[in-house]
């Protein structure tokens, strides 16, 4: 390479550019239920919104940028789209999303090309899929709450409650019925017995 021109773009790494690796990638963490796990993606740093106010704004936030006013991993886990976990141990903090729409995008691309399609509109088109989405593996969801409920962002917190919940309400109410009627047969029986 000659003095004064600039290194060919393979040897261009992302730590040189942003600073740390593995900006956006996909994972598959350890800690999440085994049908989530290929439905992650880890994000480096939080995404740069309109109303952030910072002195210094990196690399990656400058040029991932969201046109909202409020944190754009808000926006995913309380329209239901996602949910999101912070890493532990990195700085600038660390997330990462898991969505069904990662594995499974045809839904959203479909929703997305049209036009003007706002956050309420997909939370009414899609919302049901990240419940359904935790209802497949709510064991498994129900350990991870157990053990690494603090790395979850509220709203992923309230809506894996709040599957769990409605799992256990039907859970109760299907063995109910059943209680019920084997108390009603040894009633029978007893009163059988007794004419």
């Amino acid at each position: 390479v000659e003095s004064g021109s600039l290194s060919a773009p393979e040897s261009i790494r992302e730590k040189m550019v942003f600073g740390h690796e593995g900006v956006i990638k996909l994972v598959e963490p350890p800690v999440v239920p085994v049908g989530a796990k290929k439905s992650c993606i880890l994000l480096r740093e939080k995404p740069h919104a309109m109303t952030d106010n910072v002195k210094h704004i990196s690399a990656f936030r400058d040029a991932i940028k969201f046109k909202c006013n409020q944190n754009p991993l808000t926006l995913i886990d309380e329209h239901g789209l996602g949910l999101v976990l912070m890493v532990e141990g990195t700085t600038p903090k660390a997330f990462i999303i898991v969505s069904p729409f990662l594995t499974e995008p045809a839904g959203l691309e479909a929703l997305c090309a049209k036009e003007r399609v706002g956050m309420t509109q997909l939370e009414k088109a899609l919302g049901t899929q990240v419940v359904e989405f935790i209802a497949k593996e709510t064991d498994g969801w129900r350990a991870f709450i157990q053990r690494r409920a603090n790395i979850l962002a509220k709203g992923s917190r309230v809506a894996i409650d709040k599957v769990l919940r409605s799992r256990n309400r039907i859970a109760d109410g299907a063995a109910a019925p059943t209680a019920a009627a084997e108390g009603m047969v040894e009633a029978m029986e007893e009163l059988k017995e007794e004419l």
